[in-house]
């Protein structure tokens, strides 16, 4: 019988040295084959949403991303993003990197445009569109360090445009004390429109949009007219209430004309709210279209110091009505008014049917729903209510709600009303169960 002759341990140790290397250069193959770049960040900051990775799979025309900036320099960690939008568009996104200092020519051709090119401008050009974001923007600060990201709703939005050939006009109405914030206005631009302001007593509302963003003073006849004639032309109107408003009659009596009513009812709810604050309600999703994307969410807006609304009717003659937003029945009055019971309608739309198109209305009770601060806030939904808002005023189902994403401990969003039910748990619940089991045991061995 042959003996078998063993290699010697050089040898062995050489032929597991080149079949390590073979499996890793296998594995980086088939890595880059199927362009699969894993995550492996604590918070998981380089997956992309599936809001993002929904807007790379359907896109119709390609979209070229040019970062001017050279590439071995840029920020890591927006780079690693760029890859990835690359590889998930199936080559639909193009990145490409440009030195603006050895390629003057490339930033002469954007700022012909009116556009503004730094060090580390994102040029985002589709084929109908071209538009940047500053590298800044990229970015949420408390003055001195970053504490949250926000690349994925200006990049996603800006591509999702790039094969969109129309832009839509939004008009915020002023005059009357009006207050919008800057991410209402950047919300309305990453979702493909242009935002102007008009003052209705000089000019008609030419736009897609019209927006009363809180006003705090009653609109004059004419100016409520012009609201009128814009809406039975098919137009489309956002209205945000303000408590701190005078008494608006006419403005009442128009809304009341789609079935809205206005009240003065500062809403609190001894349950759902946030911040030890009663007045800063965590409201119930009605069943609207506005609402269909939360279904499988557990995330939620916040309203502050929201005014209650009631609907007149939910039907009549070619216009209906229904609610968005309500109060749980453990609402109240702030005031101490008993005129209307809880819950409480905190946000309803209105839709009048017109011979070959619609005109449709959505009416908040509280201007927070845009406030900066809750937009900037990732464990609250109201970026993304704000957006299906807006794109369902305009029948739009592209518009884009993508929260920032936390580079902090982002604290959990507790409620009132989850607060007593942990309480209720964790002191009640648990020793009441080790006490049942304990005393069970106890009777078991007396009778042994």
């Amino acid at each position: 019988m042959k003996s078998r002759k063993k290699l010697s341990a050089p040898l062995s140790a050489a032929i597991a040295f080149l079949l390590f290397l073979s499996v890793i250069f296998a594995a980086e193959s088939l890595t880059s084959a199927l362009t699969l770049r894993l995550d492996m960040t604590e918070d998981g900051l380089y997956t992309l949403s599936d809001t993002t990775v929904d807007v790379l799979s359907h896109l119709s025309a390609p979209v070229t991303v040019t970062v001017f900036s050279n590439e071995t320099d840029f920020v890591p960690l927006v780079h690693e993003t760029l890859l990835r939008y690359q590889a998930l568009s199936d080559q639909m996104v193009s990145i490409r990197y440009v030195d603006p200092y050895t390629h003057p020519s490339e930033v002469k051709r954007w700022q012909n445009q009116g556009f503004t090119i730094t060090e580390g401008t994102l040029a985002v050009e589709g084929q109908f569109t071209a538009e940047v974001i500053q590298l800044e923007d990229l970015f949420i600060t408390d003055g001195e360090t970053v504490t949250a990201l926000q690349i994925e709703q200006p990049l996603t939005s800006a591509i999702a445009r790039g094969g969109r050939s129309e832009t839509l006009r939004a008009q915020f109405i002023e005059g009357h004390d009006e207050s919008y914030s800057e991410g209402f206005q950047t919300s309305l631009r990453q979702n493909g429109f242009s935002v102007g302001r008009t003052t209705l007593s000089v000019s008609d509302p030419a736009c897609d949009l019209m927006i009363l963003a809180a006003p705090k003073t009653d609109y004059l006849p004419d100016e409520i007219a012009k609201i009128q004639a814009f809406m039975n032309d098919g137009g489309r109107l956002m209205v945000f209430l303000s408590s701190e408003a005078q008494a608006m009659p006419r403005l009442a009596a128009f809304l009341a004309e789609w079935g809205v009513g206005m009240t003065d009812i500062v809403v609190g709810d001894r349950l759902q709210y946030v911040d030890a604050n009663p007045l800063s309600i965590v409201p119930v999703y009605a069943a609207h279209d506005i609402n269909a994307r939360f279904s499988g969410l557990r995330i939620y807006p916040v309203l502050t110091s929201t005014l209650a609304l009631r609907s007149l009717y939910t039907q009549n003659g070619t216009t209906s009505t229904a609610k968005v937003l309500y109060s749980t029945d453990k609402a109240y009055a702030a005031d101490g008014s008993d005129t209307l019971a809880a819950p409480f309608v905190l946000a309803m739309t209105a839709e009048r049917k017109n011979i070959g198109e619609s005109s449709r209305l959505f009416v908040c009770g509280s201007s927070g729903l845009y406030a900066d601060n809750l937009l900037d806030n990732a464990a609250f939904a109201n970026s993304m209510l704000l957006a299906q808002a807006i794109g369902w005023s305009t029948e739009r189902n592209d518009t884009l709600g993508i929260p920032a994403r936390s580079l902090s401990s982002t604290p959990i969003a507790i409620t009132a009303g989850q607060l007593y039910l942990f309480a209720g748990l964790f002191i009640v619940g648990l020793p009441v169960v080790y006490l049942l089991v304990g005393l069970t045991v106890y009777l078991r061995r007396r009778h042994l």
